[in-house]
């Protein structure tokens, strides 16, 4: 999925960095993140997973309340 990054994304993005310790490019993959969860939300569908191995960015979106995997953490049973 593209998501255009409008001014709202980028608003969004600097807010972020306002409440989350975030580097710019961070910030806007996390607010189109984001925006595109919460369309998936709103049509009743799965949420988004955020993938991600950088420990900032993967603490930021649990804090902002999404889904989010580490591909770097030990899977269980392995």
């Amino acid at each position: 999925m593209l998501i255009p990054i409008e001014p709202g994304r980028i608003e969004e993005a600097i807010e972020l960095t306002s409440r989350r310790r975030l580097r710019g490019y961070d910030a806007v993959h996390l607010a189109c993140t984001w925006w595109a969860n919460r369309l998936l939300l709103q049509h009743n569908l799965l949420p988004l997973v955020l993938v991600t191995a950088d420990l900032e960015l993967l603490q930021a979106a649990q804090q902002e309340g999404l889904v989010t995997e580490n591909p770097l953490s030990p899977i269980s049973g392995y």
